[in-house]
This record gives C-alpha cells, structure tokens and sequence, in this order.
C-alpha cells in the first residue's frame, strides 16, 4: 500500500509544474482585422493566451524570450519554424517542447527567429510543494535537483558559466533575501561550485570558473511570486547564446544610432505588418513589390526587410562580430552533427538567397532616405551585405519624390518618426516642433496619391493626431519602460 502511495504521489508531483514568467503583469496583444479589399490582403491572428502554460519536464522544455507585446508575433514565427512542436504562451516569450526529447528544434530556433532574444533550456524548477524563502532554500535547492558535474564540465574540461537572475516586477511579493538579482544569482553559483566540489572529493581545489562575458554556461535563474507572501518559486535556465539574439552583428564596430531600433523589434513589427507573407506571394507570382522607409536612421527596418526577402537566417549575421562559434557544442548531450548540418543548410539558403535578391531589385524595391545619418545607414548596409539591394537618399522625407517607386496595393511604408532624443537633436528648442513634423508627414503621405499601406510607430504623445490619418489596426508594445503602438493606416 505504501509503494502505491509513493507512486501515486510521484505522479502528481510530475504534473503539478508551475507556470513560468519572469515579469509580472499582462501582454498587450495584436487585435482587430484588416478591411476586405480587392488587394493583396495579409490576415495576422491574436487568439487568446492560455493563462497556464502546459506542464513540462526539465529535459524537454525551452522557454523563448521576446520584447513584451510580441509574445503572439513569437509564436506564430516559432510555429513555422518548428510546427512540430508543442508552444504556449507566457509572459515575454513562449515556453515550448519538443515533440521528441531533442535539442534539435532548439537548435532551429536559435538558427532562424527574427523576434527571439533568448533560447533557453529548463535546468531545473522548484516544487509547488516546496516553495523558497530564504537564500539558504535557494542554494539547497540547486545543490539538489542540479548535476553540476554534468552541467559544467566535457569530458576533463571544465566550463565556465555565469548567472544572471531576473525578478518579478513587484518585489515585495516574494521574500527580502531573495529580492536582489545579484545575491540570489551569487547564491545559485555558490551551490553550483559546492555541488562540483563536494561531487570530486579527492580534487576539491577544482572549480569552474565565471566568465561574465562569452560564458560556456550562461545560466538565468527566474524568480516568480506565488500565493504566498513569505515564499516564491524559482527556475534555472542555460541560455543557448551567451549574448542577446538582437545582436545580429551587422552593428559592430560602427557608431549606434541613439534611437536605433533593437534589430528583433524591428523584424517583429515587419512581420506584424504582413511583410514577410507580401514577398511569399512576390516570390510566387513574380509580381513587383516594396517597402519604403522616409526615416532611415541606421537602416535597420531595411535591412530585417532585405533579410526576409533573401531567406537570411539572423544567427548567420554575428558571424561578422565574431560571436557565431556556439558554446553550447560543448554542452554534455550536444548534437554538433546535426548542428553543423542545419548551419550549413542555412548558409547555402543565404547565399542563394542574396544572389536572388540582387538579381531582382526591380521585384523587391527596399529604399529609405535620412538627410541626417544616411551615412551611418549606408555603412550599416554595407555591414549587413545587402548594399546591392537597398537604396538610400540624403534628403528630409518631405523632399523625397519616391511615386516611382511605389507599387500600387503592394508598398508598405515603415515609418519610425524622430521623437524624444531624435528630435530635441534637430531642434531642442522647439516645442512645437513635435506636432509640426507629423502634420507634415501627413502631408507627405497623402502627396502619394496610390493605394499603399503605412504603418507609424506612435510614441506616447498625442501629437501623433497631427497626421490627420485614420488608423486600421493598433499593435502595442512595451520596450525600455515605454509603451508604443504600431499603427497601420490605408491611404488612398
């Protein structure tokens, strides 16, 4: 009767997984559906998330991160990626499982996501049952449920690893010893060096050593707040890159723009618009299409753009910051095989890819001006290869005569509108200056005069009114403590 019992409680132990997040507080979802129209028409879905995600085991789940607000967007890429397998929901991100125990899928997403900024593997979780409330709960925690021989060394190598921690957004939810990010993460490396030590008793001067930056092992421990005021649960995760995936690479070495996009914002916010469903149907029907950018900066809405239309692989990119040699092969259970085959599959996609796209800039019109850094755009496309593909003027968007370039219900023009730092560097001064831009921006869209959709993304002011435009559709998002929306207008 006893064994019974234990192995009915095993069962429901195994099952009773918590959901993961790592910031509290709801996501902002896609909402609303495009106008029927005779025209090329592109349909984004937002179903409802589920609230709790579904139960895993820490061998065959991985948790994605994103900016907040693009958790839909995420999944939606990831479900054309790796259909196989089963993805849910979370807060910044999506938690997803192999639908057999691989680190292939994983090896995917890493290779080919636009919008993810860190693929994760869970190491090991908390029980329900067993919450944590002081330090000391988190270090046992971790010197039991992790093997920190298997996790930290290859073969008689041992790795390096680091730990980053990140904590709800209201901290007095969980216990005071555990509310700082750097003694909660000094605790799980404290344990993690007590577990290798204790596990090699005849060689306890041995130790892996930390490395903050181009770590073996980066490991993430999340926090979450629970029912219980006095306790929490916790999640240990290893990162698969050891620098964020928006570092594609093409930025290195040359000046960053103040407000520059990050690289995975502005691929999320083309896919939002349908961009990427608009050159599928190019590619099919060999019909011409476009994409237009009046406020180039570094050209980083241009280059996701061309990226897409050449089939280029993200990861590809921090081949030229010298970030592209993978940690993670020197993890126990990696398949480098099949690692180096999926890589070398990418690489020839790209390749074709770039020479396709350069062979049809007529079909695929990329073309931006900026009379302020098109200097620093143009060296940002030279970084990214794509020089032969994308066009850039010098001259304000109000001078810029693009009706050539336009291709009637199949242009989408991007639109990131100097705001905050950008436009008190043209006139600090001017407080009407604000307002006055974007009553001139809608002057210059409706100066079109074709059918073509633009998409404006809206900072919180209400000089955005200005424009005079009605908007079609809203997607929100939340990125360094802002909340911006990504506005669609038709003009015709």
């Amino acid at each position: 009767m006893q064994t019974c019992v234990r192995a009915l409680l095993s069962v429901i132990l195994l099952f009773s997984s918590q959901s993961l997040a790592f910031t509290s507080g709801h996501m902002t979802l896609a909402s609303g559906k495009r106008r029927s129209t005779k025209r090329f028409v592109r349909t984004v879905s937002s179903p409802t998330p589920s609230t709790t995600p579904t139960p895993t085991t820490p061998s065959s789940s991985y948790y994605v991160t994103c900016v907040q607000g693009f958790e839909q967007t995420l999944k939606n890429e990831l479900s054309t990626i790796i259909p196989e397998a089963v993805i849910t929901l979370c807060s910044s991100g999506v938690e997803f499982t192999p639908s057999t125990p691989s680190p292939v899928p994983a090896y995917k997403v890493l290779l080919y996501s636009r919008v993810a900024i860190r693929v994760m593997e869970l190491i090991a979780s908390s029980d329900q049952d067993n919450p944590l409330s002081s330090s000391a709960d988190l270090h046992n925690f971790v010197y039991k449920n992790v093997d920190a021989v298997k996790l930290l060394s290859n073969n008689d190598s041992l790795l390096s690893l680091s730990v980053r921690c990140t904590l709800p957004t209201n901290r007095n939810r969980i216990p005071k010893s555990l509310a700082h990010s750097h003694f909660s993460a000094l605790s799980v490396k404290n344990a993690l060096v007590d577990k290798f030590r204790d596990s090699n008793p005849n060689d306890p001067e041995t130790r892996p050593s930390v490395e903050l930056l181009d770590t073996d092992v980066p490991l993430t421990l999340a926090i979450s707040a629970n029912d219980m005021n006095d306790s929490c649960n916790a999640r240990l995760f290893r990162s698969l890159s050891s620098t964020s995936l928006h570092k594609r690479g093409y930025r290195s070495n040359l000046p960053i723009h103040k407000a520059a996009l990050k690289e995975t914002v502005a691929a999320g916010l083309l896919l939002e618009a349908g961009f990427h469903l608009l050159v599928a149907d190019s590619k099919s029907t060999n019909a011409p299409c476009a994409l237009l950018d009046p406020f180039t900066g570094s050209a980083t809405f241009l280059i996701e753009a061309a990226m897409i239309c050449a089939d280029v692989a993200p990861f590809l990119l921090r081949e030229k910051s010298n970030e592209i040699t993978p940690r993670f092969l020197k993890w126990d259970g990696a398949d480098t095989d099949s690692w180096n085959q999926l890589y070398a599959e990418a690489k020839m996609k790209s390749q074709a890819g770039r020479r396709y796209l350069s062979l049809r800039k007529d079909q695929f019109i990329l073309s931006g001006t900026d009379n302020i850094s098109s200097d620093l755009a143009r060296q940002t496309v030279a970084k990214a290869g794509f020089s032969e593909s994308i066009d850039i003027e010098n001259c304000a968007f109000e001078d810029w005569h693009c009706e050539d370039l336009v291709v009637e219900d199949r242009t989408i023009i991007c639109c990131n509108p100097p705001w905050n730092i950008r436009l008190r560097e043209v006139n600090p001064d001017d407080e009407e200056n604000h307002e006055r831009m974007f009553a001139s921006l809608g002057v210059w869209l409706k100066s079109i005069n074709k059918r073509v959709e633009c998409w404006n993304l809206h900072p919180p002011s209400s000089a955005y009114g200005a424009m005079k435009l009605a908007k079609s559709r809203s997607f929100t998002f939340s990125t360094s403590n802002l909340k911006l929306r990504w506005l669609q207008y038709y003009l015709r």
